[in-house]
């Protein structure tokens, strides 16, 4: 899985790999990754004031964000899941400086990243993430307009509220999940919030007729 972050190239074939594996898509086809042109989206450079105008319950000072840290009393892990460019995961992590480690996902790479100090950009496929997070790892995980877009049919029969149901695992108790969400996904965030409401995750639509969602671990 690419990791990519603002760095001395030590080595001169990592450069190589580097230079040759930004601008692409990449997505798994068996136990290989293929890489194609990447998708060219609406929202790819998405500032952080946007971000938390969508959802200033876990951004906005006083907010999720600044009562984590003081009851963790330790660095926070979040990941921005469809980072695009990193122009928000920079910002956060400028933001919160020592007090947050921030990662971007995106099946899309983008030269920008190697500019970025403070976030490393992971580069793979949204089925392959779930492999390389350990879960109750992360403090937040957050989706501007990238989750809406995860195609319901990619992960198996069950699609996206599998998909949801194992993203959530990787959040440490009390870690939140917030992502805005399209009326094809209704039906399967529904059946997900039924089956494990009130058990492992509680559910909270804010601003509902604009469908966003924030999802809590419990235990």
């Amino acid at each position: 899985m690419p990791v990519f972050r603002k760095r001395d190239y030590k080595s001169p074939k990592r450069k190589i790999f580097e230079e040759n594996a930004l601008e692409k898509s990449v997505e798994r086809q068996g136990k290989k990754r293929a890489y194609s042109n990447r998708t060219v989206w609406s929202q790819e450079h998405a500032s952080l004031p946007v971000i938390a105008h969508n959802f200033p319950q876990i951004f906005r000072s006083g907010g999720f964000i600044d009562q984590r840290i003081a009851e963790m009393k330790r660095p926070l892990a979040v990941l921005d899941w469809g980072c695009g460019s990193g122009v928000a995961a920079d910002e956060l992590a400028r933001e919160l400086g020592g007090k947050a480690r921030v990662y971007g996902f995106s099946k899309d790479s983008y030269r920008k990243w190697q500019g970025i100090d403070n976030v490393k950009f992971i580069h793979s496929s949204s089925a392959d993430l779930l492999r390389y997070i350990k879960p109750g790892s992360l403090d937040l995980i957050y989706s501007f307009n990238g989750l809406r877009h995860y195609p319901i049919e990619a992960f198996d029969s069950s699609g996206m509220q599998n998909y949801l149901n194992a993203l959530a695992g990787k959040l440490s108790k009390g870690g939140k999940l917030v992502f805005n969400f399209t009326a094809a996904q209704e039906n399967e965030i529904a059946e997900l919030q039924s089956l494990t409401a009130g058990k492992k995750f509680s559910f909270e639509f804010p601003d509902s007729p604009w469908r966003k969602v924030c999802i809590t671990r419990l235990k």
